[in-house]
């Protein structure tokens, strides 16, 4: 009975020494596979980092666009409204410009029918101081003359 449970004994030492062996292979596994997690862990951090600051980079990138565009835009808007200023500027000028022909042009036709007219009279003058030279309708006839220049 001794050496049955000598052999017993033996035998769960036996299974032990095993199993501390099983255990010490599968916790020197287990920490492998602990290892590589933590690595793969750091690498992912790592990533995930490098795309959260490319995010932020992008991000910026975007608002400064949206920036130069909202500039842009506003300067835009400064031409167009310089551009209408401009526009009716140059209407303003073009309607003087045409109001002021106009005028030339009645003070044109003004001096060609005065000039006509005082052609005409020189020529009566002239006829009637052929005829007869008298001094009184020759001073009417001017005075007649210069009222016709007033009131062309």
């Amino acid at each position: 009975m001794h050496s049955e449970h000598r052999q017993k004994t033996r035998f769960v030492c036996f299974q032990s020494v095993e199993e501390k062996e099983e255990l010490t292979l599968r916790s020197a596994q287990l920490k492998g596979d602990a290892k590589m997690y933590r690595q793969q862990n750091k690498q992912m951090v790592r990533q995930l980092e490098e795309v959260i600051r490319e995010r932020d980079k992008a991000l910026l990138s975007q608002a400064q666009q949206q920036e130069e565009v909202r500039l842009h835009l506003q300067e835009k808007d400064q031409f167009r409204k310089h551009v209408r200023q401009l526009t009716e500027k140059s209407d303003k000028l073009e309607l003087l410009l045409l109001r002021s022909q106009g005028e030339e042009l009645q003070l044109r036709t003004r001096l060609r029918k005065m000039t006509f007219n005082s052609q005409q009279f020189e020529r009566n003058v002239s006829s009637e101081e052929e005829e007869e030279p008298n001094e009184t309708t020759t001073k009417g006839q001017q005075q007649n003359i210069q009222s016709m220049c007033v009131f062309a």
